[in-house]
């Protein structure tokens, strides 16, 4: 009689099935760290982006953000981005970017690192209409919306959780 090593077969399925349900466990989360890292990347470079845009200005015209308060600073955007189509106060760029400029009131002209009255707010959706179209209100809750408040010659995110999604590093996050 012969003797045989190796596995049975209800051995394979059991290992089958455990490795299937670790991988239902694991591969959403995986997605979804995904997701939020692309999300945290096209926020960093529209930051840069607007960031640009308004020095550029300076230099170039001799303008900062002070001259273009409110609806108006979309005009300083159509001149200075690489715009896709532009409809009112809301540009999307050719990389997929759109950017809504808000109304706001009130004297920017003064600068600085304590400036508290900004030209304009601009609402980021990192991916263009595309969902989960979410405004992102934590830092272990990434989504594709972020808010950017503009200064005469400075840009930085409108609140503390968006500033600490900036700043911060994917590793240094909570999850």
């Amino acid at each position: 009689m012969k003797i045989y090593r190796g596995f049975t077969l209800a051995e394979v399925l059991v290992t089958i099935m455990v490795i299937g349900v670790l991988c239902v466990m694991i591969i959403p989360q995986l997605m979804m760290n995904t997701a939020q890292q692309e999300h945290i990347t096209v926020y960093k470079k529209a930051v840069a982006i607007l960031g640009h845009a308004i020095q550029q200005n300076y230099v170039i015209d001799g303008e900062d953000a002070s001259c273009f308060t409110g609806s108006d600073f979309v005009h300083l955007l159509t001149r200075r981005l690489n715009v896709a189509t532009h409809i009112d106060n809301t540009i999307y760029t050719a990389d997929g970017i759109k950017f809504s400029v808000q109304e706001t009131g009130g004297d920017c002209t003064t600068d600085g690192p304590n400036a508290k009255v900004v030209c304009a707010v601009v609402d980021v959706d990192t991916n263009s209409d595309k969902g989960p179209n979410k405004k992102t209100t934590a830092v272990n809750s990434v989504y594709d919306q972020f808010t950017i408040s503009i200064y005469p010659r400075r840009v930085e995110p409108a609140t503390q959780a968006q500033k600490e999604v900036l700043y911060m590093t994917g590793r240094h996050r909570n999850k």
